[in-house]
């Protein structure tokens, strides 16, 4: 994706927009810290019957709960939720032996995480797949597009050889209006949405990265944000699993943001940036044959490993 032009659309939103907390949820004293709300680590080790609270490697705090050990650090946007890394859209706060975590990411992502019973999701047939870009929007160093059809055909054929429905909102090198993929993916039912992406930025950056919406319950889609994080983490830390040993790709973490194209589709959806074309050794790494074959059979087995557990439920 152009760095540019993610960034004026993401950052704003990402960090001003407070989300509408579920109806369930419960509802904890807040303190201003920076100007954001926060919640203690302790009301939420209370409320959410986390088993305890110990201490790890740079201050940071660990939460034991039957369904998530998570790792949170001050000062800093990584939390480590089950081994795989998620980005906070607040950093973790200390203030004396206390340590805060913004009421935001307490909403969109510790929440689903400790209280998955709370979050119903539906079994799915179909996975759309959406290769970014097209036509004459080549994305990222003007091969984004053709590079992002060849993968996402690499894991249309291993996701029907597990006798998977597939649709792909394109299946050539041609531009297709994100509205018009959007509508295309919302006549499927029971389906998910995976959009295939490589990066562009400064030279120096590189890694994976999966996105998932930044709000809760997005204007005009259904509340899929649960599921949205479960199939995230299902298919990031595959990814990871495949790739990193092999190729030396940094794990840039699960991230949310206001992609139209997620921000519009009704099903769970996730948008994966597999690696930087802007990234001088990088880029001959991803747009290779064996890297890509590797990486589609790694969203395979993410994608599967999700249904299965929404099949075990």
């Amino acid at each position: 994706m152009k760095p540019l032009l993610i960034l004026l659309f993401i950052l704003p939103q990402l960090y001003a927009e407070q989300p509408e907390p579920a109806e369930d949820a419960p509802r904890l004293q807040t303190i201003d810290i920076a100007g954001n709300s926060y919640v203690s680590l302790d009301q939420i080790k209370t409320t959410y019957r986390v088993k305890k609270i110990t201490q790890g490697a740079q201050g940071s705090r660990i939460l034991e709960h039957d369904s998530a050990t998570i790792q949170l650090t001050p000062n800093s946007h990584n939390a480590i939720i089950n081994g795989v890394k998620f980005l906070t859209a607040h950093p973790v706060r200390q203030q004396g032996q206390q340590h805060y975590l913004s009421s935001h990411d307490l909403a969109t992502l510790i929440d689903p995480m400790l209280r998955p019973a709370n979050k119903p999701m539906k079994v799915f047939q179909t996975v759309i797949l959406d290769a970014g870009h097209g036509g004459e929007d080549q994305g990222a160093a003007g091969k984004e597009s053709k590079q992002t059809l060849k993968l996402a055909k690499m894991v249309q054929g291993q996701l029907e050889k597990h006798g998977m429905q597939v649709v792909m909102t394109r299946e050539k090198d041609v531009f297709v209006p994100l509205q018009q993929r959007v509508k295309l993916a919302n006549r499927q039912e029971h389906a998910i949405f995976v959009s295939l992406h490589f990066n562009g930025g400064p030279k120096q950056a590189q890694g994976l990265e999966t996105y998932i919406l930044s709000t809760r319950r997005p204007q005009g889609a259904q509340n899929t944000h649960p599921a949205s994080l479960a199939l995230a983490a299902a298919v990031h830390s595959r990814a990871l699993l495949f790739v990193k040993p092999i190729y030396a790709i940094n794990d840039r973490g699960i991230r949310h943001a206001r992609f139209n194209i997620l921000t519009h589709c009704q099903h769970p959806a996730i948008l994966i940036e597999a690696g930087f074309l802007t990234h001088p050794q990088e880029a001959q790494v991803i747009v290779r044959d064996d890297y890509q074959l590797n990486l589609a059979q790694a969203v395979t087995r993410g994608i599967l490993a999700y249904r299965k557990t929404l099949q075990e439920e």
